[in-house]
């Protein structure tokens, strides 16, 4: 491990890995091989403050500059979701419990997100 300070450390939901918010990356071990996979930020020198799974473990989300990154687990692949609320980032990101709306709160306001279709659901 390098010398960072992990933020935001959650448990998948079958508890297999963990992840945290590293610099410039949101960072998943696998428990079992002590293995670190990090998946990249939207700017290098930006910490992920918390970082959410999905209820199935498949995607990971966390609050980047001006919005919300959603990562595939397996593939890396990724989708960005923005804030309208200038150089907010988000400090708080959740996956509704069947995993088909994402919340994040920032500067007083929360928008979700349908990750069915990636259209806003609301503010």
């Amino acid at each position: 491990m390098s010398n960072e300070t992990p933020h935001g450390i959650t448990y998948s939901p079958d508890g297999k890995s963990i992840a945290a918010g590293v610099w410039g990356a949101v960072r998943i071990w696998d428990l079992a091989t002590q293995q670190a996979t990090d998946y990249p930020t939207k700017l290098k020198n930006e910490t992920p403050r918390r970082v959410s799974f999905s209820p199935d473990g498949r995607w990971i989300a966390a609050g980047t500059f001006r919005g919300v990154r959603v990562w595939n687990v397996q593939t890396k692949s990724y989708h960005d979701y923005d804030l309208p609320l200038g150089n907010a980032t988000p400090r708080r990101v959740h996956f509704s419990p069947d995993g088909r709306t994402l919340a994040a709160a920032a500067w007083g306001g929360v928008m979700t997100w349908s990750l069915v279709d990636s259209t806003k659901v609301g503010e």
